[in-house]
């Protein structure tokens, strides 16, 4: 089995805590969604060219998951889950 590559095992993590953070203060901000899709628009359109023109089309590689970071993921929606629920429970 081969590692995953740093550049995925980065992306990963800063999708996970992008992830968190929308799942976690969803009953506090409910706004939270907006902002993140916004914010990766704009991400995008800031990185389409250095994406384009200076990244070399990278080797095809088979995957039949994400692997371990599909197992955090989850972790954090279910935590995430239990914590809007408190938070509903708690303060009506």
């Amino acid at each position: 089995m081969r590692d995953m590559p740093t550049s995925k095992v980065y992306s990963y993590s800063e999708m996970l805590i992008e992830f968190g953070w929308v799942n976690l203060f969803a009953p506090v901000f409910p706004a939270t969604a907006l902002v993140s899709v916004l914010t990766n628009l704009v991400k995008v359109g800031a990185e389409k060219d250095s994406i384009g023109k200076f990244n070399k089309r990278g080797v095809p590689m088979g995957a039949a998951d994400i692997g371990l970071m599909l197992d955090f993921f989850e972790f954090v929606a279910i935590i995430g889950t239990v914590n809007s629920v408190g938070i509903v429970i708690f303060t009506s």
